[in-house]
């Protein structure tokens, strides 16, 4: 691996600091929000969270080894979770598919549920149907496994619901608005409210960096070059969180795209910010519906898709005044409350993460991760209401189809489809043709992390390699022992498994990175001042020790 620095860039002294993240979303907000929680609920119980209250009001020693770190948030857009907003506004999403306990905030795991309780807002929550259910007997357990002819769904169910009744407070769906007010009450708690910049970053480089104003040279850091209003600004930072997601690399099929869109150029463009979302007269990406209207006059549209939003945008057009919509599925439409299996999620999920981080091979991860999520699905309440438009013949939906011409008619504006399906239909069977006035779409984004080209010279110069697009990080999250930047979301998802794409990962990959950055702060790496030295010995006296000691002396014998 090459590490030589060949160029000492300047870096202004304000521009400099202990921690930048890129991108401003759930991920980075709880990245953030965990560097400053001292008692996160990883780390401590309920009565260990009292305990240091007490510690904390009654003790001299302070709180913190040295002063927080200088943090900078980094977003194309400005805002925490502006991007977040516009999704959700633009797909008409009332309620999150994620359950109670995926949030960004580090201090408790019930903390939505506490949110939700204290606002009154209970009204807001809707049931995941299906999930939770009553414990088996003891009898219809035995009876169980001693029928004949047991198949793997049988064995399995003698093991008992995979999440109790206990858990069913957990297993409500949040409504958007009252999930993003919880997040803003995250962001005023941790006054993280500053920390965001508007800035488009070009381009990283690790290596020697001159701080302006202080005449000083720090070895070991980054560079970035971000566009902001109109102008190139460099920033400076000991440590980077890469927290972008991967929505930036759409992905479109062949038979829709005029050129070749894997070519090195047209990655680029589609990252850039300022880039048009990949889009054409006719059609466009689902991502492109962000930030651009609805298309007007359509009458026929197809969709290209099978997973939630997908199901969606069929929802939103048929609002938009559509008459007819062909939802084009390449399998079977796959139902289920969650992205991944429930295996995943319920009491036995330990099973499932040991096995996925008892095995070595990053390929076998991969499949690991591809099994539990099994491609694009939709849940329970959107498929009821997908029925509904079916049955007033509002929509069609054509599963195991694929398209294998695509031609547009510029004069009548129309496309030609050639259909091919594996399944009969009840109007359709084998090869078929169709004709649409536009179409979009949903079929997600291209995981790529060589793919970023703000990251092609960071790559160059400290290669790590790469999986199926997942890049090969440490355990950390990091990209590797000698350079401090960390990824989070999609990209961590070797070292997280499955739920690193969603809500799920944000707390985990959080914990880790500000574990690791903790380390580094310690050994002088990220702070200009070292720890107290007796601080940890003074801290651990306290904790480990009777929380009545500060008392004894007032006893009289």
């Amino acid at each position: 691996m090459s590490t030589s620095h060949t160029t000492c860039e300047a870096v202004e002294s304000e521009n400099f600091y202990d921690l930048i993240i890129v991108g401003a979303g759930p991920h980075a907000l709880a990245v953030a929000a965990r560097l400053y929680e001292e008692t996160p609920s990883s780390l401590y119980t309920d009565v260990e969270h009292q305990r240091l209250h007490w510690l904390r009001r009654y003790s001299s020693v302070p709180c913190r080894a040295c002063a927080p770190p200088r943090v900078l948030v980094l977003d194309r857009l400005g805002g925490w979770m502006t991007q977040w907003d516009r999704q959700f506004k633009a797909y008409d999403i009332k309620h999150l598919r994620s359950p109670m306990f995926f949030h960004p905030d580090p201090r408790d795991l019930d903390s939505l549920v506490a949110y939700a309780e204290t606002e009154g807002r209970q009204a807001e929550l809707v049931e995941i149907n299906g999930v939770v259910g009553k414990e088996l007997s003891k009898h219809c357990r035995k009876c169980r496994q001693k029928s004949k002819g047991k198949t793997a769904i049988t064995r399995r169910q003698s093991l008992g619901v995979a999440v109790n009744e206990r858990s069913r407070q957990d297993y409500f769906t949040p409504s958007t608005r009252l999930f993003r007010d919880f997040c803003d009450d995250v962001i005023s708690r941790y006054r993280l409210e500053n920390l965001v910049q508007q800035g488009a970053v070009t381009e990283v480089q690790y290596g020697h960096v001159y701080i302006k104003s202080e005449d000083h040279l720090s070895h070991d850091a980054f560079t970035l070059t971000v566009e902001q209003t109109g102008q190139t600004v460099r920033f400076g930072s000991r440590a980077l969180v890469l927290a972008t997601g991967a929505g930036a690399i759409p992905s479109i099929p062949d038979v829709l795209t005029p050129t070749p869109k894997r070519s090195k150029t047209t990655k680029h463009m589609q990252h850039e910010s300022n880039a048009p979302l990949p889009q054409h007269e006719g059609y466009c990406h689902s991502s492109a519906l962000v930030t651009r209207p609805f298309p007007q006059n359509v009458r026929t549209l197809a969709i290209i898709g099978g997973g939630l939003t997908s199901a969606q945008i069929v929802n939103l057009a048929l609002k938009h005044g559509v008459k007819k919509v062909f939802l084009l599925c390449r399998s079977h439409l796959k139902v289920k409350p969650f992205d991944v299996d429930l295996d995943w999620l319920g009491k036995y999920q330990n099973v499932q993460k040991m096995a996925f981080w008892q095995e070595d091979d990053p390929e076998a991860r991969v499949k690991q991760i591809r099994g539990a999520r099994n491609g694009g699905s939709i849940t329970p309440p959107y498929h009821k209401i997908l029925k509904e438009h079916v049955k007033r013949g509002k929509l069609e939906m054509l599963t195991e189809t694929q398209i294998k011409a695509a031609a547009w008619d510029p004069e009548q504006k129309r496309w030609q489809l050639e259909l091919t399906s594996k399944c009969a239909l009840p109007n359709h069977s084998g090869n078929m043709s169709l004709q649409v006035d536009y179409i979009v779409s949903a079929t997600g984004s291209t995981m790529s992390i060589e793919a970023l080209p703000f990251l092609q010279n960071l790559q160059a110069s400290h290669p790590v390699d790469v999986v199926c697009g997942f890049p090969h990080i440490t355990d950390d999250l990091q990209w590797n022992e000698k350079v401090p930047l960390f990824v989070v979301g999609g990209y961590a998802a070797l070292q997280l498994g499955p739920g690193a794409f969603n809500l799920a990962g944000s707390r985990e990959a959080a914990e880790r990175i500000a574990n690791r950055l903790n380390v580094l702060w310690k050994e002088s790496v990220l702070a200009g001042a070292s720890a107290d030295a007796g601080y940890r010995s003074a801290m651990e006296e306290l904790v480990v020790g009777n929380r009545y000691a500060a008392f004894a002396e007032d006893i009289i014998v």
